[in-house]
């Protein structure tokens, strides 16, 4: 049984996340809600396919979304998750 979403999978998190990341600090003042907003597009555009892989994928992609925003040199200063 697989116990991750695999690389390819992994990468396209990262790579919606500081899409999302990138698009509302363009369109909006930062706020405290930032990262639950980049949270939720980066959610909405994921496959489904993606949620079945394993029982812990759930936590597994909000979990990189998260490690994500906290490291990017794009998220503004401020901003809570």
């Amino acid at each position: 049984m697989v116990r991750s979403i695999g690389k390819k999978n992994r990468n396209l998190v990262k790579r919606l996340t500081i899409e999302e990341l990138n698009k509302a600090c363009f369109k909006a003042h930062p706020s405290i809600s930032l990262g639950r907003e980049v949270e939720r597009r980066v959610i909405d555009r994921l496959p489904v396919e993606m949620w079945d892989t394993w029982e812990g994928a759930d936590n597994e992609i909000r979990t990189l979304i998260h490690d994500t925003l906290l490291y990017s040199p794009y998220t503004p200063e401020g901003v809570h998750y």
